[in-house]
């Protein structure tokens, strides 16, 4: 099992980090360990509005900027993406959550909630063919990648995740 220096702080010891990308990462830990039951199935039901708003976000950026928009929705986060749009918009990355929005688009559909059915559905999508319609999917959720990089990049993030919780800080616990 990995254990990070994050692991098992208190609040008041995430509260006191100064350092936003530290109390960022400490934050989230907190967040995953809350929700998480038998340290497998995350039930994000345990947390508040706001707590949920901000680590599906953070989350969501961690899968893109590991894979691209395709692997934040094969993973365990595209369990949420119906809520991807909302998280950013809420976080005020109102750009991002159109990024998401178009992402989300090139399906037609909204994507299924268990994994293993969001899987066979998107390899409906890539499924190593070359017709037109998957060629202009790939391209797409290519385009919407390198865009959520760019606006990524341009908005910093981690200072709107930061400034959302302390605006929100009654509702992290």
């Amino acid at each position: 099992m990995y254990v990070s220096e994050f692991s098992g702080m208190s609040m008041d010891e995430i509260w006191a980090i100064k350092d936003t990308n530290r109390f960022l990462i400490a934050m989230q830990h907190h967040l995953v360990d809350k929700s998480t039951h038998n340290k497998t199935d995350m039930n994000m039901d345990k947390l508040s509005r706001s707590e949920r708003t901000f680590l599906i976000a953070i989350l969501c950026q961690a899968e893109i900027d590991n894979g691209g928009f395709i692997q934040c929705f094969e993973n365990f986060v595209g369990m949420f993406s119906d809520e991807l749009v909302e998280a950013f918009q809420e976080i005020g990355a109102p750009q991002i959550a159109e990024i998401c929005h178009k992402a989300l688009n090139v399906f037609g559909q909204e994507l299924p909630k268990d994994q293993q059915k969001r899987l066979e559905f998107c390899d409906t999508f890539f499924d190593g063919s070359s017709d037109d319609e998957n060629n202009e999917v790939d391209c797409i959720l290519e385009e919407c990648d390198r865009a959520f990089y760019q606006a990524e990049e341009d908005l910093n993030l981690n200072t709107l995740y930061y400034t959302y919780i302390l605006d929100n800080k009654t509702n992290f616990s």
